[in-house]
């Protein structure tokens, strides 16, 4: 019997033992202290350099990364890589991430790779700078100025339009005179366009009309049957220059079967809506007769013996 109550009390030792074991690997038992979570963060590790230089129209394959985690171990296949798109086409300089978590959500410190995309050294073009609008441009005094603007194109680089300085004359338009605005562009690896300047005019307020000038006779004698080719006119303004080709012709229409005496005008405005005034030519169309008896009148005034 006593033998029975050692055994029964050693048993009774042994699954306390065990029990209070299994308590403490669990994280219980009485009044003892919790364990602790998993706090550390994964880590993550670059393949290949950064910065990571290539030339426009080269292929580019990310080179990856690593990351690992005290408890989950390798966790490279959970890296999220966002940032920029390289596009091997377009020189410049992209930034591209690499981030994970594991599985109790610490975060890795983020890692870049920066991918730098420079035009080929074999690139001796220069872009091309385009005007948008006229290249001189002129303007009242008070009236608003807004720069048409320029497009600037690269062999290279493409539409750098972006890029274009504008500089030259700060354009005012409260005070007459002429200004001149530059545009001025490199591509990537540094040729310059040639500059493109735009010629701002402001002036004061056009009260000057224009001036015609004939051009021939006036008046101009035919005979019946002739033919009649109007010989024009000029015109010109003290701003919009030569307007010769806004020159409207009108007045009577010439017709050399019958004879008369027709009147040609001329007519223009220049740009502020000042018209010149009128200039006419008087074209006149005589019988044979009439012509000999004109003649004769000239050469009996004109006579030694008259």
């Amino acid at each position: 019997m006593c033998c029975d109550s050692m055994m029964s009390r050693c048993k009774a030792t042994v699954l306390v033992a065990l029990f209070s074991l299994v308590l403490a690997s669990c994280g219980g038992g009485g009044g003892g202290s919790g364990g602790t979570g998993d706090t550390t963060a994964p880590s993550i590790s670059l393949l290949g350099a950064s910065p990571l230089n290539l030339t426009v129209g080269d292929s580019y394959t990310d080179p990856g990364a690593t990351a690992s985690d005290n408890v989950d171990g390798d966790i490279t296949g959970n890296i999220v890589v966002g940032g920029d798109t390289v596009n091997t086409s377009v020189a410049g300089t992209y930034v591209v991430t690499y981030n994970v978590s594991d599985a109790a959500g610490n975060s890795a410190a983020q890692v870049t790779r920066t991918v730098t995309v420079v035009a080929s050294m074999l690139d001796t073009t220069p872009p091309v700078i385009s005007l948008l609008g006229a290249s001189s441009l002129n303007l009242t005094v008070g009236d608003s100025y807004t720069d048409p603007g320029a497009t600037a194109l690269d062999n290279v680089d493409g539409d750098i339009t972006s890029n274009i300085v504008v500089g030259g004359d700060t354009v005012n338009t409260a005070v007459a005179g002429t200004y001149v605005v530059t545009y001025n562009v490199s591509d990537a690896v540094g040729n310059s366009a040639a500059q493109v300047t735009r010629a701002v005019i402001v002036s004061t307020a056009d009260t000057t009309p224009p001036v015609i000038s004939l051009l021939g006779a006036s008046p101009l004698n035919l005979t019946v049957g002739d033919s009649y080719t109007d010989p024009g006119a000029t015109a010109s303004d003290n701003v919009d220059g030569n307007i010769t080709g806004n020159i409207v012709v009108g007045g009577d229409t010439v017709n050399t079967a019958v004879a008369g005496t027709y009147v040609v005008t001329y007519n223009v405005s220049d740009a502020a809506g000042n018209s010149a005034a009128q200039v006419m030519r008087a074209v006149v169309v005589s019988t044979r007769s009439e012509e000999r008896r004109v003649g004769k009148e000239c050469r009996s005034r004109w006579s030694p013996y008259h």
